[in-house]
C-alpha cells in the first residue's frame, strides 16, 4: 500500500486515499453504511435505513450495543456531529460536495438519526459509505474528538 504520509491525521475530512482509507477508516472506525461486493448498500453502524417522501428523507437506525474502543456508546448525537463536521462553511472535507444536499440533520433519540434532502436521492445510503464519513465520537458542546484514534469497539 502507498501513498502514507507525515502529515496525515486522524481528521476523515482531510483524508487522500487508499492508505489513510484503510489504515485509519478501515481499521479504526465505521459508517453507517457499506458497500458489499456484489455493490449494493447495507448497514453497518445502521441497523436499518428508510427513505421517504420521493427520497428525501431518510431515517437511519442505529445497532443497540455499539460503543467506540475506550467504551463509550456511540449515539445519534455522534452521527450528527460526524457529519456536521464535513458540513461546515470552512471545511475543506472531500466528502462536503455529497453532503451538500442535506437540508437538515437531526437526532431522533438516542438511537436514530433523520436526514432531510434539498432533492430526491435515492442514492443517499450508497453515498453515506464514502471512507471520508466514518462516525467520530462527538465532543460535548459540538464537533467531533480526533485527540485519540477511537473508532467502534469490535469484540
Amino acid at each position: 500500500m502507498s501513498d502514507g504520509s507525515q502529515t496525515d491525521t486522524l481528521d476523515p475530512a482531510t483524508w487522500p486515499g487508499s492508505f489513510t482509507q484503510c489504515a485509519l477508516g478501515g481499521a479504526m472506525c465505521n459508517n453507517l453504511t457499506e458497500l458489499m461486493p456484489d455493490r449494493s448498500v447495507s448497514g453497518d453502524l445502521a441497523e436499518s435505513f428508510e427513505g421517504s417522501d420521493a427520497f428525501k428523507k431518510w431515517v437511519f437506525k442505529l445497532r443497540r450495543g455499539l460503543t467506540f474502543h475506550n467504551g463509550k456508546s456511540v449515539t445519534s448525537n455522534d452521527v450528527v456531529e460526524s457529519f456536521r463536521h464535513h458540513m461546515g462553511p470552512t471545511s475543506k472535507s472531500g466528502a462536503k460536495a455529497v453532503l451538500a444536499q442535506v437540508d437538515d440533520l437531526k437526532a431522533d433519540g438516542s438511537l436514530a438519526v433523520i436526514f432531510t434532502l434539498k432533492d430526491s436521492s435515492p442514492d443517499f445510503p450508497y453515498m453515506l459509505a464514502d471512507y471520508h464519513l466514518p462516525i467520530m465520537p462527538a465532543k460535548e458542546g459540538g464537533d467531533i474528538d480526533l485527540s485519540t484514534p477511537m473508532g467502534r469497539d469490535l469484540s
